[in-house]
């Protein structure tokens, strides 16, 4: 089920991802055509996660998956408004318009958002 709380990331605050750091993170899902991406950040054996959800993609570099997390965010200002580069090291860089955080007890997909 598609989480009803999400946190907006609106700024650069190494606290608003601090929660993610030392779990095991995972390119979950990607559309090309909706410009979305979803990673997950989780404990092995769990179904539980948190969840990075990305719109407005510009560029995207990933690994499928990598162990402890230590992703960040900066925030500057484009053309069009605010551009946000998301990153843990060379394991993952998100360029997006916008960028999300919520937690899940579950598996979660971007084909719920497309359903609903």
């Amino acid at each position: 089920m598609w989480p009803s709380k999400w946190l907006r990331i609106e700024s650069d605050s190494p606290q608003l991802l601090a929660q993610c750091h030392g779990l095991r993170g995972q390119a979950w899902a990607y559309s090309t055509s909706h410009s979305q991406m979803l990673v997950r950040f989780y404990r092995d054996g769990s179904l539980a996660g948190i969840y990075l959800y990305c719109k407005s993609c510009d560029s995207v570099q990933f690994q499928s998956s990598w162990w402890d997390a230590n992703v960040r965010v900066h925030i500057s200002q484009g053309q069009y408004g605010s551009v946000l580069t998301n990153t843990d090291g060379d394991r993952l860089r998100i360029v997006c318009g916008a960028a999300f955080l919520a937690e899940s007890p579950v598996l979660i997909s971007l084909q719920e958002i497309y359903d609903a």
